[in-house]
């Protein structure tokens, strides 16, 4: 029996006889093929069409090209049928199945519409706008909603926390943010003449915080924690280098000084030594009682901005503490 070179869509070989294909292509109708983009944690997302809402039940396969190792000539393809799965979810062109029942697809992979939902699917969620102010317990806040959003007193919204941006592999060009619920809520008030309103929120889970610059939408998820939306330069900037010095600020503001420098530390290896950012560390480092820490930190500050009074005065304090008196005296010379 001959052996026949497999190569999949990703370029992946393999060696098979030709007595185990069992499916060859030629054998399949002309339905709309949609191709996975993205998978992982029992998700799977994909570019999707208005032909397609939540519920629907559709078939995923895996075509993998058969080449022949002498002549290199393709001898056809095959098809691996993965299982079957359900749209979960639809954001504008993304959409999103369930794959936790199914091998997780790859990049390239494809499905087929099986079955319709019966009923059609509630409305989605829509962006209404971003935090501005959280109050200090996390059950309230005040967002700046878009002129062209119409919204009253008792709508149902979800804040998002941006978590993660994916990327094309080969390309690196941006498929879609990951978002998830951050806290849920209504809208309470809105301002006279002015397109802030005010929400009153239950956060999700423990440890959960919402922060300045988190977005909110408009709209309810039933049963997921996690959604997608297209890729936005305004909101990955936020997530990859506003985000974590937001959180840094609150938690300093609450005295909870080593979750500030942890978020600092993630906001640093993006940004190199941005300076609130540096005299921030030396103010929780100053907190912790970690002197040293805290006079390396704010002479970086310092050797950049020398004529700021403030924080001359906290490294003579700090100099004071540590029993360095010279060099406390130099700082009001």
């Amino acid at each position: 029996m001959a052996d026949v070179r497999v190569e999949t869509r990703h370029r992946l070989f393999a060696i098979v006889t030709l007595g185990s294909l069992l499916w060859l292509s030629g054998c399949g109708g002309p339905a709309v093929r949609y191709e996975i983009i993205w998978a992982e944690e029992g998700q799977a997302l994909f570019r999707s069409d208005a032909s397609l809402q939540p519920g629907d039940e559709v078939s995923l396969s895996r075509e993998t090209v058969l080449v022949h190792p002498a002549t290199q000539q393709v001898l056809g393809t095959i098809r691996e049928e993965l299982g079957r799965s359900q749209v979960l979810m639809v954001q504008g062109n993304l959409g999103v199945l369930d794959v936790s029942h199914v091998p997780t697809p790859r990049p390239g992979d494809t499905f087929i519409l099986e079955n319709k939902a019966e009923r059609a699917a509630k409305p989605l969620l829509r962006s209404l706008g971003q935090i501005i102010y959280v109050s200090e317990h996390d059950d309230q806040a005040v967002a700046e909603i878009v002129p062209s959003e119409m919204v009253q007193p008792g709508a149902d919204v979800i804040v998002g926390i941006p978590e993660q941006v994916i990327y094309q592999k080969d390309t690196g060009i941006p498929l879609a943010i990951r978002m998830r619920v951050g806290a849920t809520g209504k809208v309470q008030s809105l301002a006279t003449n002015s397109a802030l309103v005010t929400i009153q929120l239950q956060p999700s889970g423990a440890g959960q915080h919402i922060f300045r610059g988190d977005r909110v939408y408009l709209g309810e998820l039933p049963g997921f924690s996690v959604w997608f939306v297209p890729p936005d330069d305004d909101l990955i900037e936020y997530l990859l280098y506003e985000r974590d010095y937001e959180r840094a600020l609150r938690f300093y503001r609450k005295r909870r000084y080593t979750e500030a420098i942890e978020a600092l530390q993630g906001h640093l290896k993006q940004n190199p030594s941005p300076l609130e950012e540096v005299r921030l560390l030396a103010r929780c480092y100053q907190g912790l009682g970690d002197y040293p820490q805290a006079v390396t930190y704010y002479e970086q500050y310092v050797a950049a901005r020398p004529s700021e009074v403030e924080p001359q005065i906290q490294l003579a304090y700090l100099h004071l503490r540590w029993g360095e008196t010279t060099k406390a005296l130099q700082r009001f010379e």
